[in-house]
């Protein structure tokens, strides 16, 4: 069944209203970070998040590591993203999240306009593990990218 727009903001409230309950809770914390990027919502909001999953009085796990490269693509910080997804393994990350990874390897090419780069990125990801907003966008940035080639 297919995720509607009016539930996929239910689940980005729920996770916000866990979040908010409980901010000490990195599970919480992770899932909601996760849904606001997936929907592209609070792009200053959820990089200041990431920020400080990666400060460095914190150890970094690989998955602040790539909501942060995430978050930075989400306010077209581009560059900076970049050097976040090559310090990145995707061995390390768990199926939902190396899902994520190559999603924004996707989006980071896309970003740079690099569209071959692009088109081979795509071809790693598996669509059903993604969550509903990252499948939405992947469905609409693939429909302009074949349009393009046409």
């Amino acid at each position: 069944a297919r995720c509607t727009i009016g539930s996929r903001i239910g689940l980005v409230a729920a996770a916000s209203q866990l979040h908010r309950i409980n901010p000490q809770n990195t599970y919480f914390r992770d899932q909601y970070i996760a849904l606001l990027l997936s929907e592209r919502r609070e792009p200053n909001k959820v990089l200041l998040m990431t920020h400080a999953v990666i400060n460095p009085s914190n150890r970094c796990l690989p998955r602040g590591a790539l909501h942060h490269a995430r978050a930075l693509m989400l306010n077209h910080r581009f560059e900076e993203a970049g050097r976040y997804l090559e310090g990145l393994d995707p061995t390390q990350l768990n199926r939902t999240d190396r899902e994520a990874y190559y999603l924004a390897r996707f989006e980071h090419a896309l970003g740079r306009q690099d569209f071959a780069m692009a088109r081979q990125e795509a071809t790693r990801i598996t669509a059903p593990l993604l969550w509903p907003g990252d499948a939405a966008f992947l469905a609409s940035a693939l429909s302009t990218l074949n349009a393009k080639a046409s």
